[in-house]
């Protein structure tokens, strides 16, 4: 995978079986956002929305996850997809609404900074929707929570940029209710 531009700070690292990953970004070295890595090479379960258990069909779970951070939106898909989950990806709020509007998934991770359509107006597009209203979403940002908050509402629950992936599938575990996600 290559480098993208990003406005995420400090670094994370973390191992996961089967896909050896960096996610990291240095304002000294000009804000470049990267992840390394390697997916492994196997079958994927979807995770149903019975009990958790792996399975196909219509009871498949579903998260969109909508980031301009295309190395965000691709590790957090991979991750995703491990753990059995369905997954749509975003690369701004725009296109995440258009998405939403033929596709129902059960979480919405977004970013708060984007372009075109930011966090803060896919947020309010929702909110004025009476189903999309319903589905679960998370506010990423490298902003403090609580000038993210000043901007908008309505979201469930906020993700500081950079995180560890034990936390995001904690975030995941905790709206879904699975009881399957992993502990690394």
């Amino acid at each position: 995978m290559s480098g993208a531009k990003g406005a995420g700070i400090g670094r994370v690292s973390t191992r996961i079986p089967g896909l050896d990953t960096i996610i990291g970004s240095d304002l000294l070295q000009g804000g470049i956002h990267t992840v390394q890595g390697t997916p492994s090479a196997g079958k994927t379960n979807a995770r149903s929305s019975r009990g958790g258990q792996p399975g196909v069909g219509a009871n498949v779970l579903t998260v969109l996850v909508v980031d301009d951070e295309s190395d965000i939106t691709e590790l957090l898909g991979t991750v995703l997809t491990e753990e059995g989950y369905r997954v749509l990806t975003a690369m701004n709020g725009r296109e995440g609404l258009d998405l939403l509007a033929r596709e129902q998934p059960q979480l919405v991770f977004c970013d708060h900074m984007m372009p075109v359509v930011d966090g803060v107006a896919m947020l309010e597009a929702m909110a004025a929707d009476p189903v999309l209203r319903r589905i679960p979403v998370v506010m990423m940002s490298a902003l403090p929570e609580k000038a993210v908050a000043e901007l908008c509402s309505g979201y469930v629950t906020f993700l500081h940029k950079p995180f560890k992936l034990p936390q995001f599938l904690d975030v995941v575990e905790r709206l879904l209710g699975t009881g399957n996600v992993r502990a690394f």
